[in-house]
């Protein structure tokens, strides 16, 4: 959702050194929709350009920060509160992220031995644990929180962290 949006602007940014740069038809309109499945209570103009998302960025983040919060069925401890304002909430998301990508939870949680089947840095500020709701144990769950906890406290930081029902990847076979 909004990790995309963002993803998209962020390279539009780099390849073009600005963030005001004109969308083709197909992009405008795939914004405006979303956009507007997002805001129904706003109009959005039909040539959209990056420029006029600024005025509803935190709106939006708030939006779907809500909507991934709802979906968790165990919230443990909150984002920083100092990271109130867009560059401070972007240096927490980038360390986040960076502690993310160098945590292992051992062979035995993951899936298809464990019931994790994604974890990871996420917009909302938490660490995300997403569990094969087929296979939820609560002791498991307890024992994945402290684990997190354990490599947090030896980066002498809090790691908020929230669990989530997902299914296993599915996979698929590619036609000979």
């Amino acid at each position: 959702m909004f990790d995309e949006l963002g993803a998209y602007w962020l390279e539009v940014d780099r390849s073009s050194g600005t963030s005001d740069t004109n969308l083709s038809e197909i992009e405008q309109a795939a914004l405006s929709e979303y956009l507007e499945e997002k805001f129904p209570e706003r109009s959005f103009s039909e040539s959209i350009r990056s420029g006029d998302t600024e005025s509803i960025e935190e709106a939006l983040r708030e939006r779907v920060r809500q909507e991934l919060l709802e979906d968790s069925f165990l919230i443990l401890g909150e984002p920083p509160a100092s990271a109130s304002d867009q560059v401070e909430w972007a240096l927490w998301i980038s360390d986040l992220s960076n502690f993310a990508a160098n945590v292992g939870l051992g062979a035995k949680y993951y899936y298809p031995d464990g019931p994790v089947v994604s974890h990871g840095a996420e917009i909302t500020g938490y660490f995300s644990v997403g569990i094969d709701p087929d296979r939820y144990d609560q002791e498991i769950v307890d024992d994945i929180y402290s684990i997190i906890s354990e490599k947090a406290a030896e980066h002498d930081v809090d790691v908020p962290v929230l669990f989530r029902f997902s299914g296993p990847p599915e996979l698929q076979s590619k036609a000979p």
